[in-house]
């Protein structure tokens, strides 16, 4: 047999890369989202669709993002920024205390399965909390991070079925490790409040 030099190797090696079938093992690469003022950023599964709607809501007393999420499998996301009295993370509480609050806020019969910190992602990513719980009516699995800074009250919240496939539960937890969120610099988070389109780098 005649040995295949090595540069057709290379080319049959990249090929057979190429149809790889997805799985969990060799997930898709996922589709950045990151809000205008660059205040917050995640990846969306390549299975996951992202609803049309204009990140921006017109709403800036109430809410000033929502970008939201979902998945033919049964997946579903909500990422929001709010404004809030409170200026920080650690003025909402401690860990314990925003893990019963959340509880106590879903949909009912609701368990807490865990809650951890999430240290910052890089030097000017902000620390967040993470929640899970199991809900009943209808039965689900959510997923929360939060983050806190500037009176601004950054929100993960994806919910996914009782009992996901391992492909799905992959996917949402690879969604919910790429939210991140991050100040702005004083001229930015003015504008962006006030529901400037913001483009360019605001940190």
């Amino acid at each position: 047999m005649k040995a295949l030099s090595r540069s057709a190797a290379c080319a049959l090696g990249v090929r057979a890369l190429l149809v790889l079938p997805a799985s969990p093992l060799f997930p898709l690469p996922a589709s950045g989202f990151q809000a205008d003022d660059k205040s917050f950023s995640l990846a969306v599964p390549p299975a996951w669709q992202l609803d049309p709607a204009p990140p921006r809501v017109a709403q800036p007393d109430s809410v000033l993002f929502r970008v939201v999420g979902s998945a033919a499998a049964g997946g579903r996301f909500e990422a929001t920024v709010e404004p809030s009295p409170k200026k920080q993370l650690g003025e909402l509480g401690s860990l314990d205390a925003v893990a019963q609050r959340y509880l106590a806020l879903q949909p009912q019969p609701a368990a807490l399965l865990g809650a951890t910190t999430v240290p910052r992602p890089n030097m000017f990513g902000l620390q967040m909390y993470e929640l899970r719980f199991s809900t009943g009516r209808p039965a689900q699995q959510r997923l929360v991070r939060l983050a806190l800074t500037q009176s601004r009250l950054y929100q993960l919240v994806v919910s996914l079925p009782a009992e996901p496939t391992p492909e799905l539960a992959a996917e949402a937890e690879a969604l919910v490790a790429s939210f991140e969120a991050y100040p702005l610099n004083i001229g930015c988070l003015r504008g962006s409040n006030a529901g400037a389109v913001l483009p360019g780098v605001c940190y």
